[in-house]
């Protein structure tokens, strides 16, 4: 196994999808026996970091003078004296950075990651897009971004693109697994804590759950299947702000006013315990107004064996029309294997019924769509997110078992984590041995695990 050097480029290690990512493969570098190395300007999660962290105050800057000059100069250094093989950047920003750093250091590979919707409404803007298309291979995180880049850029080639579906980690709560049911308490039946994890920004949404929450308070009591009243909790959780302070402030107010008209709904900041939260919630909502490259939490909600309500747009209803397929395939198996055994207590019919259900989509109130476990609705449509949340609210334990179940099952079989970092590292593979098949021959180096700056 050849030794490579990778270091990834991030602006901070802040809570987020992009800086999770970069532990995860951190850590499987780490694990590998490869030099793991992250260059960002700094954060919480550096001090989870399996590698030796490079901190840059300048990476997270977005001017001109920082992005062309000091941070290409500052890469390049670090490209140097610590004999970089490949590298990994996770922005726009630090890509331009990484270009020019690699014509100041030549032989190192850019392996660029294209994170979000990036819009390109401007000349300006398309070209500085464009730039992570002369990556030495360039990482789409779902085949929805595939086919905006491409719409983008009808003549780019497509050599070396390559789809890279992020995965998740089974969450542990208090030494047990997230997905596992917890035993039912007196009066827990009767609510049901509806979860939107996210950080606060237009774009998650959290203004169009409240205003779902308002009309759901207006309605009459929502009555499950047994009969009992329920009663709809709302919590959001990572309350960070990161798109000024106007839309804080009026986040913060409706939670206020919300709270004064008897509703129950908190604003929190981020925990570190966010699989307890998957597990206290009955429901999680993913209300994001802009198009998610992904859609991570999508994927943590379903892993932990929790309906989802999101808007059905950029990559989560790829995401679960995925996990549905793979819930579909594992279900025929089962289904073929009980097709062997004797039919004692209904079970084989029970699975029947079950594989039956979920194999086929169903609207399940206006404007709602349920497939598997998630619930889809047209992005920005209020009313039917009240409609879905309702839905998922008072769907039956008994369905609502199943369903988290095989969900759960799919999600994490067919995005697991330890597919995500070994398809990354194949990437450094790939081309650190075009690199090195066009090099010449050189004395392995020892692998360095942690330096100081």
């Amino acid at each position: 196994l050849q030794y490579m050097r990778i270091l990834q480029l991030v602006p901070s290690l802040h809570v987020g999808g992009v800086e999770r990512g970069v532990q995860e493969v951190d850590s499987a570098l780490h694990h590998v026996g490869y030099g793991s190395y992250v260059a960002s300007a700094g954060g919480p999660l550096a001090r989870r970091l399996s590698g030796c962290h490079l901190c840059g105050r300048t990476l997270s800057y977005r001017n001109p003078l920082c992005v062309l000059l000091l941070n290409p100069l500052l890469l390049a250094y670090w490209v140097r004296r610590h004999r970089i093989s490949v590298l990994h950047a996770r922005s726009r920003c630090l890509a331009a950075s990484a270009l020019v750093a690699c014509l100041i250091a030549p032989g190192t590979k850019l392996v660029v990651t294209w994170h979000g919707f990036y819009s390109s409404g401007s000349l300006p803007r398309w070209l500085f897009n464009g730039l992570l298309l002369l990556a030495d291979r360039l990482i789409l995180p779902s085949a929805f971004i595939r086919a905006h880049v491409r719409a983008q850029y009808v003549h780019a080639t497509t050599g070396h693109w390559r789809m890279v579906h992020r995965g998740v980690a089974q969450m542990k709560v208090a030494g047990r697994c997230a997905n596992e049911t917890a035993c039912p308490e007196k009066g827990l039946d009767e609510t049901a804590i509806v979860l939107l994890p996210g950080r606060l920004s237009a774009s998650k949404g959290q203004d169009s759950f409240l205003a779902a929450l308002q009309l759901l308070r207006e309605r009459p009591p929502l009555i499950s299947a047994d009969g009992r009243v329920t009663e709809v909790v709302g919590r959001m959780v990572g309350a960070k702000e990161s798109c000024g302070g106007r839309y804080s402030a009026r986040v913060r107010a409706a939670v206020e006013e919300a709270r004064r008209g008897g509703a129950k709904v908190s604003l929190e900041p981020h925990t570190a315990e966010i699989a307890q939260a998957y597990h206290d919630a009955r429901v999680v909502v993913v209300p994001s107004r802009r198009a998610e490259a992904f859609g991570r939490v999508l994927l943590e909600a379903l892993s932990a064996s929790r309906l989802v309500v999101a808007f059905q747009h950029g990559a989560v209803g790829e995401l679960a029309s995925l996990v549905w397929e793979e819930g579909r395939r594992t279900g025929a198996d089962e289904g073929m294997g009980c097709g062997m055994l004797d039919d004692e207590g209904g079970s084989r019919d029970r699975l029947q019924d079950e594989l039956l259900s979920w194999s086929h989509a169903r609207q399940v109130g206006t404007g709602v769509l349920l497939m598997g476990a998630v619930l889809l609705v047209g992005c920005g449509d209020v009313p039917g997110l009240a409609n879905a949340i309702e839905a998922a609210a008072t769907m039956p334990a008994s369905e609502r078992e199943w369903r988290t179940r095989r969900a759960s099952a799919a999600a994490r079989k067919r995005f697991s984590l330890q597919a995500f970092t070994d398809r990354t590292l194949d990437v450094y593979r790939e081309v650190h041995a075009v690199a090195e098949s066009a090099a010449p021959v050189r004395e392995s180096a020892t692998p360095v695990r942690v330096c100081a700056l």
